[in-house]
């Protein structure tokens, strides 16, 4: 793995965080959960976590915020 962040758009990433908390709560080990969805072992182990603290919910997509190299004093002037 590469660090980078894995291509698809947020709704198939939500899913398959929802297809790896249905097979870890089916009693899937981590690694076998890893394999099936092609993931990383610790990702898995971080999906675990997540719904072990705050349940399904967490597994959800998040909204990305836009990032700018500009400061804000920099936008402000562009108005």
């Amino acid at each position: 793995m590469n660090g980078m962040r894995t291509q698809g758009t947020a709704a198939v990433l939500e899913a398959r965080r929802l297809i790896a908390a249905d097979l870890l709560q089916d009693g899937m080990k981590q690694a076998d959960v890893a394999r099936h969805l092609r993931v990383h072992v610790s990702t898995v182990g971080r999906w675990q976590r997540a719904l072990d603290a705050c349940g399904r919910e967490a597994l959800g997509a998040k909204p990305q915020t836009p990032w700018s190299k500009l400061e804000a004093w920099q936008k402000e002037r562009l108005v």
